[in-house]
């Protein structure tokens, strides 16, 4: 184990959260299917559109919605409904080994938190409720801003260099984020080899300095 140094070389640190922090991209999934048979008996039509989709959740049920013809109410039924099924399941979830005590020893060093999800930020905002993970925070923030927008944002807000921002997270918006404002990215636990410059790490891999 590689421990976190003093005199921490990142001023703010954004975590991302599914897939990140608890092990919850498979159950967001799986729920999708859950939620398109309260329709329509069948996988393939919600299967195609996740396979070949990559917005979020409204564009994915909107699609899916088109698709079968269904009406705006039928929409906003479908959205309510994942959102609920989601945060039962991911309510129940352990965290990642050694997640929760690094963000803990960042915020010891001085270096402020930030959590930045896909999720929509009510949604977000009371599942982090549900895990009692809010003081590990100074922000948790949700869709549907972009993270990119939202990484601008932090950096004007407390008037750091985006090199002295690092992002933590498993999927490519977290990679981009990163990549397209100079910002630094580790990629942890769910995440896609992304180029042979971000070799994934676990938490206790991870060196401040």
């Amino acid at each position: 184990m590689e421990e976190v140094h003093k005199n921490p070389k990142y001023k703010i640190i954004v975590f991302d959260f599914d897939g990140t922090l608890v092990p919850s991209n498979l159950i967001k999934r799986e729920c999708f299917f859950s939620v398109a048979r309260e329709y329509i008996n069948e996988d393939i039509i919600i299967e195609k559109i996740l396979d070949h989709c990559k917005g979020d959740r409204t564009v994915i049920f909107s699609k899916f919605a088109k698709d079968l013809k269904l009406n705006k109410s039928a929409l906003d039924n479908l959205l309510l409904s994942y959102s609920n099924k989601t945060r039962k399941a991911i309510s129940r979830l352990e965290f990642y080994p050694g997640a929760i005590n690094f963000i803990k020893a960042a915020k010891n060093l001085g270096i402020l938190t930030i959590l930045s999800s896909a999720t929509p930020h009510e949604e977000i905002n009371l599942i982090a409720s549900d895990l009692k993970i809010q003081i590990l925070f100074e922000k948790i923030l949700g869709g549907p801003e972009s993270k990119e927008s939202r990484l601008k944002k932090i950096q004007c807000e407390y008037n750091c260099e985006f090199q002295e921002i690092l992002v933590i997270g498993d999927g490519e918006d977290d990679y981009l984020s990163a990549k397209n404002t100079g910002a630094h990215f580790i990629p942890v636990n769910d995440a896609v080899h992304f180029s042979e410059n971000h070799t994934k790490l676990d938490f206790d891999e991870i060196i401040l300095k």
